[in-house]
């Protein structure tokens, strides 16, 4: 549409819960986009949604599509939701941007990332430690350096919603939260050619009604470059979260979190405090790019993070099976 003299961007959110209300702030704040339309299958929070940012209110994604004239789609659902909502987006030529994870299934991306390719659409996937300016502090640093180690970790606690706490619906904690610290490692070390995980259910089975979810887990992992790492995660915790990527060379310990990055060097240490918001960054980007048709800038298209998605479904399969996986 025309905003005076300004062509806007159409956009439309489907799954207006607690992570879509940043997204859903970030769009309105943007001087080229306008939020024309939110759907969600609870018609209260389709209807509170609407109603807070002035966008007409839909309860099925397939009329909210076929309804407006759109140009993008945020699609913020949980995720065992993903697959048909991408392909009747991906059907209409939109450009998509999706919160991780792609889905708990493995197969399903897949098809997505092929059809997304074949379009040749702009996409966009929520990885958004990718925009804080400490992560390109810390690729600036590593550049050059031969990295020996990388460490991660998430730690916190059950998160409320019911569907995270059985592991059909969210692909477990690997996959739905601490896959940010597995595309960190990603990020910074490169890819992943091996998996090794083990896990269990120790703590928290007679203390969450429905739990399936594995309360820790730990997972090795075998860089191409032939450096070795491990990402720890637990969801017992009780006095809050944390969350850390580590990597390792000679000379050079780096200590990334999405707001900080700890540099250690011999007789020198420093840290570093983020000054930007790496969720209004990457909603910036995704928009910007869409109006360009550039999508240069983004950090982690649908094909990128996929690789992520892979390590993390590795990850499972490593649990369930007792043998390692290749990627």
């Amino acid at each position: 549409m025309h905003v005076g003299d300004i062509m806007t961007l159409n956009v439309g959110v489907i799954g207006v819960g607690g992570i879509a209300q940043g997204h859903l702030r970030n769009i309105t704040k943007s001087p080229i986009a306008d939020l024309v339309a939110v759907c969600d299958v609870v018609e209260e929070k389709a209807e509170v949604a609407a109603e807070s940012f002035d966008a007409r209110m839909y309860t099925e994604y397939d009329q909210m599509i076929e309804k407006e004239d759109l140009e993008a789609v945020y699609i913020c659902v949980p995720p065992h939701a993903h697959g048909e909502i991408e392909m009747k987006a991906i059907e209409n030529d939109l450009a998509l941007f999706i919160e991780k994870p792609l889905s708990s299934d493995p197969e399903i991306p897949e098809k997505i990332s092929k059809a997304i390719t074949e379009r040749g659409l702009i996409s966009s996937v929520g990885y958004n430690w990718r925009y804080s300016d400490m992560t390109q502090r810390a690729l600036d640093l590593l550049e050059g350096q031969i990295i020996g180690l990388v460490v991660g970790y998430w730690m916190g606690g059950c998160p409320g919603v019911a569907w995270w706490r059985v592991k059909s619906k969210s692909g477990g904690q690997i996959v739905e939260q601490t896959t940010h610290i597995f595309d960190m490692a990603r990020c910074l070390s490169g890819e992943v050619k091996r998996v090794y995980a083990s896990a269990g259910l120790q703590v928290m089975q007679d203390h969450v009604e429905g739990l399936d979810v594995d309360d820790a887990s730990v997972v090795n992992l075998e860089f191409a470059n032939g450096a070795p790492g491990v990402v720890i995660s637990t969801c017992m915790l009780s006095q809050g979260y944390r969350a850390m990527l580590s990597a390792f060379t000679k000379d050079l310990a780096l200590e990334h979190t999405q707001g900080s990055l700890r540099v250690t060097r011999p007789g020198e240490e420093v840290t570093y405090k983020s000054s930007n918001d790496p969720y209004f960054k990457e909603d910036q980007v995704f928009l910007q790019a869409v109006d360009s048709g550039d999508p240069s800038e983004i950090l982690s298209p649908y094909d990128d993070a996929l690789k992520t998605h892979r390590v993390t479904m590795a990850a499972n399969r490593c649990i369930e099976t007792g043998k390692p996986q290749e990627i």
